[in-house]
């Protein structure tokens, strides 16, 4: 199932939309994100964008039980009640600097993938 992701800086800039046209979004829901991919698309990416060679694996639901109920709602609102609906097209009228996956990648993601792999234990 494909996941929709937004950058910590385009939240900020739709916050910054919302604060200086209240009168458009007082009142309103503005469901957000700047990509839709599968999860084997995202670590593609990192892996590319990063040069480490990283594999997705699926975790079943069934793994998730007696863990954090929050992951297994996370689990089931993605893959049984539809997950996210942000239209991402409308969102860039808005926004038109707003970041797909790879964009976020090569701006700001990258470094932050470099330092995790780098500090992890071999």
């Amino acid at each position: 199932m494909p996941v929709q992701l937004i950058a910590a800086t385009d939240i900020g800039a739709f916050a910054t939309l919302a604060f200086t046209n209240p009168g458009r979004y007082i009142g309103q829901a503005l469901e957000i994100a700047g990509d839709e991919l599968a999860l084997p698309q995202v670590v593609d990416a990192i892996s590319r964008t990063t040069g480490v060679s990283i594999t997705y694996r699926a975790i079943p639901r069934e793994a998730l039980t007696g863990l954090d109920p929050d992951a297994r709602a996370g689990y089931d609102f993605a893959n049984h009640r539809g997950g996210w609906q942000a239209d991402i097209s409308e969102l860039r009228s808005l926004h038109p600097a707003l970041m797909d996956f790879e964009t976020w990648l090569r701006k700001e993601g990258a470094t932050q993938f470099d330092a995790l792999f780098r500090d992890r234990p071999a």
